[in-house]
């Protein structure tokens, strides 16, 4: 556990301190980033949030987060582990005297990296969640089959397959309206990886089994 003494500031008339406590390092980093509200990593927001060098005195500092431009700012100056004391102090609570442990001098270069090029954990089209409206069965703790990209592909080559392709006259207009839709299906099918198997109105057709 670690007790993080920060200074949330909006003037000198309105500014007060703030004690939090956190798991771990990571868990500090974390509730750092959330807080921000701009492109940290971009010229214009990179200045809102600053990590310290402290490879020697001089440039050990706070670490400042402020979420968005005309908002208050975080002055995190002191954390502290509750089982070996202080790991870093920018002075302001330790009458002056500034200290950085290696681990904490590690964590900052992270921050920094982590700041230069954020990345974020987004979903994918088939991360399994259905966003379609067509499943209702999730009490499984998931969509059935035939929800998402792939699922929709499958619903309209089968839809197209079974009111299209049902032309049992042989005379040359329906071979040919007939073969155009096969292309078509063919185009379909292959664009997005699914195969005629895939489709249950086209493999009952075909016989497969």
């Amino acid at each position: 556990m670690i007790i993080v003494r920060m200074i949330q500031y909006w003037n000198d008339y309105h500014k007060k301190e703030l004690r939090e406590q956190f798991r771990s390092l990571k868990e500090l980093e974390d509730w750092i980033f959330g807080q921000m509200r701009v492109d940290y990593s971009s010229e214009h927001g990179r200045n809102l949030l600053s990590f310290p060098k402290c490879d020697v005195k001089d440039r050990i500092y706070e670490i400042s987060v402020r979420p968005e431009c005309g908002g208050c700012v975080y002055w995190i100056k002191q954390i502290e582990d509750d089982g070996s004391g202080i790991i870093f102090s920018d002075g302001t609570f330790t009458a002056g005297q500034k200290h950085c442990t290696r681990a904490v001098r590690e964590w900052l270069v992270g921050c920094e990296g982590r700041k230069r090029n954020p990345v974020f954990r987004f979903a994918d089209d088939e991360a399994g969640a259905c966003y379609t409206g067509h499943c209702s069965d999730m009490a499984g703790g998931g969509c059935r089959d035939g929800c998402g990209v792939s699922g929709a592909v499958k619903r309209a080559a089968g839809k197209i397959h079974e009111k299209n392709m049902g032309c049992d006259s042989g005379d040359e207009y329906s071979r040919g309206y007939n073969d155009g839709v096969s292309a078509a299906l063919g185009i379909l099918l292959g664009e997005t990886g699914c195969s005629m198997e895939d489709i249950p109105e086209m493999k009952a057709a075909s016989g497969l089994t």
